[in-house]
């Protein structure tokens, strides 16, 4: 992991944390089956323009209630939703503080954390209540289509 870190870290092109994290505006008032299942759908949908392998994951509540996964090895799903779990912030934006601030550094060496893009905290109302997980791509384009997919969603609701 330490490898991959300062690698995602050196090269560079991290996007405008204001424009992409957005983690306060996307709260549900309520989260069920049926909307985890338009999520997960719309994931696919964005997913393809990349024509690359990748997986999807949404937990609720301690409980997988949607995956998708066109990969042999989901390990790292599991390690950027327990940066999520762990931070109750998207594992992206604790990898772009975590450059700034070394508060995370810990995460860095442990196998078992993906701090990295992907992984975005789910809330209803003000509780932290699980994640929306996707990887297979670079680590700001797996945040970016979780993203994408919560903008096109919550502009529905509206």
């Amino acid at each position: 992991m330490k490898d991959y870190y300062h690698y995602f870290v050196n090269k560079g092109n991290h996007l405008n944390k204001n424009n992409i994290l957005k983690q306060e505006e996307y709260r549900f008032k309520t989260f069920n089956q049926n909307t985890a299942l338009q999520i997960i759908q719309q994931i696919i949908e964005a997913a393809k323009a990349y024509d690359k392998p990748f997986a999807s994951r949404i937990v609720y509540r301690d409980k997988i209630i949607a995956e998708y996964s066109e990969l042999e090895n989901t390990s790292w799903l599991n390690r950027k939703e327990k940066v999520c779990y762990e931070t109750k912030h998207s594992s992206y934006s604790i990898f772009l503080n975590n450059i700034q601030f070394h508060l995370y550094d810990f995460m860095i060496d442990d196998e078992s954390y993906g701090i990295c893009g992907g992984s975005f905290p789910l809330y209803e109302n003000d509780e932290f209540v699980g994640t929306i997980t996707f990887t297979g791509l670079r680590p700001q384009e797996d945040h970016g289509v979780i993203i994408q997919v919560l903008e096109k969603v919550f502009q529905e609701r509206n």
